[in-house]
């Protein structure tokens, strides 16, 4: 993708990008940073086909739709759908500086479905700052496997979107099982230890154990397995990676490896399932 840097009438820094087919796997269509802008203002109606997601660094504004308007504080995110009407503006005190990522595709169009985020939806006290920060990042560098980087990064900030309303819906939940779940989530991809999740809130190994099984009612292994097994499907499902690629972004010694285990999780080879999925479409 060829990026151009500019400057937009509010204070903002864009970084335009080449338009992909519209029936791309996950495509950039815009990003940047909001600098401070007592007058910035953006309304749009029900024909933008891409999602928004923000993050709000400092400051403050307010986001409507449906006739409701939602304060957003710094540390808040939100997600806004394509075909979506709305509005949002900063603050005129206390102007919101923001990052964000305005993106589309089958793969993106999948997560929603899967996570249930359907509508616009504001996070609070959700961070969001360092997948956007490092998708800004890897669109400036370009590096050669930036598809599949961007492709992780959002997967990722739907699992925060999902954890996060998930969370909210089970405050009777133990704050140490929620930190070690949180953990997990941001990590599963890494080969996690034990010893990693006792040192994340500083208890033993029977402790962790204990506490993780009595809230999520499954051990912290299965639960890693599960989230490898849901991500490693989602990628025969909806990219044209190949095996050997899935393999290596879980982080399995090589594809053998990798085929083997999904084979004993599943029951399928993950070309065969591959095949299956298609064949049901």
């Amino acid at each position: 993708m060829k990026k151009i840097q500019a400057t937009y009438t509010y204070n903002e820094i864009f970084f335009y990008l080449h338009k992909s087919h519209e029936d791309s796997i996950f495509a950039v269509d815009l990003a940047g940073i909001t600098n401070p802008d007592p007058h910035y203002r953006i309304k749009r109606n029900n024909k933008i086909p891409f999602y928004v997601i923000e993050y709000v660094l400092s400051g403050k504004g307010f986001l409507v739709y449906n006739g409701i308007k939602h304060e957003i504080n710094a540390g808040d995110s939100y997600i806004i759908p394509p075909h979506t009407e709305h509005e949002y503006y900063s603050d005129s005190k206390d102007p919101w500086k923001k990052i964000w990522i305005n993106c589309y595709g089958r793969l993106i169009d999948s997560l929603a479905n899967v996570y249930d985020i359907i509508g616009i939806q504001p996070f609070e006290g959700l961070s969001t700052q360092e997948e956007i920060l490092e998708m800004h990042e890897i669109l400036r560098s370009s590096p050669d496997d930036m598809s599949t980087q961007l492709e992780i990064l959002i997967h990722k900030i739907f699992l925060k979107f999902s954890n996060d309303r998930h969370h909210k819906k089970l405050s009777h939940i133990d704050r140490n099982a929620i930190t070690l779940r949180n953990y997990i989530n941001q990590n599963f991809t890494q080969a996690i230890k034990t010893s990693q999740l006792c040192k994340t809130i500083h208890r033993s190994e029977s402790s962790v154990l204990r506490i993780f099984k009595k809230n999520w009612k499954r051990t912290p292994s299965d639960y890693i397995q599960s989230l490898r097994i849901q991500f490693a499907k989602k990628n025969l499902e909806n990219t044209s990676y190949n095996i050997k690629t899935i393999a290596r972004i879980l982080n399995f010694a090589d594809e053998y490896y990798f085929s083997n285990w999904f084979k004993l999780k599943t029951g399928f080879s993950p070309q065969k399932y591959r095949i299956h999925h298609d064949n049901m479409k």
